[in-house]
C-alpha cells in the first residue's frame, strides 16, 4: 500500500475515533485504563490480580496480528504491539510495520498520542537515543478493532468490531 493511501486511511481512522460514539467510548475507556510500566516498576495492583486468575495460553500464528486476534474474539485476547520507542506509530504513512497497521485499524493511536505517554515514554526514549531501549511498556486495554489488517485495511461491518484484552 502506498503512503498516500496509508495517510488517507489513518486520517479516516482518526476522524471515526473522534466522531463515532462506539469508537469514542472505546478510546475513552482505553485511555482511562492505560498504564505506563517503566523498567523496574512493580506491576500495578490490577495486573498482579489478573495474572493470578488462570494460566495464559500463548498461540503463535502466521496470521497478521488483528486477523489472529479476531480468530479468538470470544476469549480474552492480548495483542503485542511491536512499538516505536520515539513517537507513537513512527512513520505511519511510510510503510506497513505492525504498529502502523494497528494504529490505522484500531482505536490504539489516540491512546498512545497523549501528553502523559509523550512525557513518560516517548520523550525519554527520544532523549536517550539508545537503539537497545529497555523494558518500558504501555498497557492499553480495550482497544477496538474496526478495520481489517489485510492489504486494503477495509472498514469492517460494525457487527464484526471487537476489542482486545480488558
Amino acid at each position: 500500500m502506498n503512503s498516500r493511501k496509508n495517510a488517507m486511511i489513518f486520517r479516516d481512522t482518526q476522524r471515526r475515533c473522534g466522531s463515532h460514539p462506539t469508537l469514542r467510548d472505546a478510546v475513552r475507556r482505553s485511555r482511562e485504563h492505560t498504564v505506563l510500566v517503566l523498567e523496574g516498576d512493580a506491576l500495578p495492583g490490577h495486573a498482579r490480580e489478573q495474572r493470578r486468575r488462570a494460566p495464559a495460553h500463548v498461540f503463535v500464528s502466521g496470521k497478521r496480528s488483528l486477523s489472529a486476534a479476531a480468530a479468538y474474539r470470544d476469549k480474552r485476547v492480548c495483542v503485542l504491539n511491536l512499538a516505536a520507542p520515539y513517537k507513537p506509530c513512527a512513520g505511519i504513512f511510510d510503510c506497513n510495520t505492525q504498529e502502523e497497521v494497528l494504529c490505522r485499524c484500531t482505536t490504539l493511536y489516540p491512546c498512545l498520542d497523549t501528553p502523559a505517554m509523550r512525557a513518560g515514554f516517548y520523550t525519554p526514549h527520544s532523549r536517550k537515543m539508545d537503539p537497545m531501549n529497555n523494558d518500558d511498556c504501555i498497557y492499553t486495554p480495550e482497544v477496538m478493532v474496526f478495520r481489517s489488517d489485510g492489504p486494503a485495511q477495509e472498514l469492517l461491518p460494525e457487527r464484526e468490531w471487537f476489542t482486545w484484552i480488558s
